[in-house]
């Protein structure tokens, strides 16, 4: 018999009382626990555990699928830093936070609740030779961007996934009037 989230109370099948995780018939929890481990590359993950990972089943089209979710990330965070240097100028602090937000995989897996803000200081001055980056210039170009971005989600409706998904269209566009752009200033042979 299935685990179920409610068990029929003695002597009236019709009633039935919360389970509140304990164990099912089989014996079995009806919560699994799961551990944080620890992966290459000093961060913590938490390991994934459900029917699709422990079935044993493969599914070729899941990786394809994986596989666009990450052309589409990539294209979202092309497509924020080209807007941000539309929107503030190609050198500005923004710009250069959003390229390495969008590029150093180091300093998104240790985004938590906050913004690691000194990983990120690291980051710009690796990057920037001339610059010399700091908390409070970093904390000024976060507060613009989020200003930004709060800005574009107002004005047009957007929810996240919607954000994103013009971020990437935004992306394909500009990429795709550029190479227009390329292909009409070539002399053709």
């Amino acid at each position: 018999m299935a685990c179920a989230g409610s068990v029929p109370v003695r002597g009236r099948p019709h009633l039935k009382r919360p389970n509140r995780g304990r164990g099912c018939r089989t014996g079995s929890p009806t919560t699994r626990t799961r551990r944080a481990t620890h992966a290459p590359g000093g961060s913590w993950r938490r390991p994934a555990i459900g029917r699709r990972y422990l079935s044993g089943h493969y599914d070729p089209a899941e990786n394809e699928t994986d596989a666009l979710n990450i052309d589409d990330s990539r294209r979202a965070w092309d497509g924020l830093v080209k807007l941000a240097a539309h929107q503030f100028g190609p050198d500005d602090d923004v710009v250069a936070l959003v390229s390495v937000l969008g590029s150093d995989g180091e300093t998104q897996d240790a985004f938590g609740t906050q913004w690691p803000i000194g990983k990120i200081v690291r980051a710009l001055n690796g990057r920037s030779r001339g610059d010399s980056w700091n908390d409070d210039r970093v904390e000024n170009a976060k507060r613009r961007l989020t200003k930004c971005i709060a800005r574009v989600r107002q004005a047009h409706g957007l929810d996240a996934v919607d954000l994103r998904a013009l971020l990437a269209r935004y992306s394909r566009e500009h990429h795709r009037l550029v190479e227009g752009a390329r292909a009409t200033r070539q002399p053709h042979a």
